[in-house]
Order: structure tokens, then sequence, then C-alpha cells
């Protein structure tokens, strides 16, 4: 699932259902505050791609449905200022201990 093409300075929100390996994942029990997400600048060469940590949105991120896990998250404006080639990631704190971070999800930011 690719979330393309979405335009500089676009705030809305973004609902992403989350799997692990074609498997459902239960969220039952955990809190807004665990669910985060992890912006990556893409880079392809060839049939490489390079992904390179930019940092972790400040915008906010809920749990909309426990099973299947679907969360919702809305970019902050530093996350969407720069058009280019990103990809960003789900990251679940389980418990607030373990965390999981999900696959890829690539983002093209256009003008």
């Amino acid at each position: 699932m690719g979330i393309s093409p979405w335009p500089v300075g676009q705030l809305s929100a973004i609902t992403i259902p989350l799997t692990q390996e074609s498997k459902i994942v239960d969220l039952t029990g955990q809190l807004n505050s665990y669910v985060s997400v992890k912006l990556y600048s893409m880079t392809m060469v060839g049939p490489t791609t390079t992904y390179t940590l930019i940092g972790t949105s400040t915008g906010p991120c809920q749990i909309v449905q426990t099973k299947p896990g679907i969360v919702q998250w809305s970019p902050a404006p530093a996350d969407v200022a720069t058009a280019g080639a990103y990809a960003f990631r789900v990251v679940v704190n389980f418990g607030g201990t373990t965390p999981q971070i999900f696959d890829y999800i690539p983002w093209t930011i256009q003008v």
C-alpha cells in the first residue's frame, strides 16, 4: 500500500491497517501513546531501495480498531513540508515496553 501522490502541506489523516507476515495484529489493551510513525527518505538505485531514517513524526496517532489493528496518523506540518520520495513505518510499543516496527509504506510528496 503506497500513499501517493501526496501534496506538499496536506495534513489529512492516513488510516493504516496493520499486518505482520499476513497475520492480523491485535491491539487490544494498547494505548494511543504506544503508537508512533517513523519517517524515512527513500532512494532508488536500479533495483535497490535505500531507506534513511529522518526521525519520528510529531503528528498524532490513534488506534481506531483493535482487532484487526488499524491506526490513524495525521502528519505534522514538518512531515509534509518538502516534496520528495519518502516512506514511513508504524511502530507499536506493545505494553509500553516491546516495540514492533511494521513494513515501509512508500510515500511520494509532490508540489
